[in-house]
């Protein structure tokens, strides 16, 4: 049977990669009417691109992991730790920017950014410990 921890992240890891994937398309679907009204250079037909590529493999991925979690696989489950660990360390890196920044220009009003930061790291430590925790519902 599987977990309801491994139920809600299967779910939302489908539904960040459709809504990915809704983002690729419509970014590749808006960009050419964003370039000549608002005069647009050329090189941003390929930043769209290139984003919206990015959107697609990130949803595909995701996708795939959701898969993977609704099934049990234990690769999937290594994957959502492994994704967890890269968003700490993500989470750790714009806190310290922003707190680095906030000193060196004296700017006051980071705490927002700084508090999403941690609230960040606590829920991917907490996705870390669940996935460590249900390890013998996995195949």
């Amino acid at each position: 049977m599987r977990p309801l921890g491994v139920t809600v992240l299967a779910l939302l890891y489908g539904i960040g990669g459709v809504l990915s994937l809704i983002s690729g398309a419509m970014m590749l679907a808006i960009a050419p009417s964003l370039m000549k009204p608002f005069g647009m250079y050329e090189y941003m037909g390929g930043i769209m691109g290139g984003l919206s590529i990015m959107y697609f493999v990130f949803g595909a991925i995701g996708i795939v992991i959701a898969y993977g979690l609704w099934n049990l696989r234990n690769w999937a489950r290594i994957a959502v730790i492994v994704l967890s660990v890269l968003g700490i360390i993500w989470s750790l890196g714009v806190i310290s920017v922003m707190m680095g920044v906030s000193a060196s220009l004296g700017i006051s009003g980071v705490e927002v950014t700084v508090m999403s930061g941690i609230v960040g790291i606590a829920i991917y430590g907490a996705i870390i410990w669940y996935m460590l925790r249900v390890r013998e519902a996995f195949s």
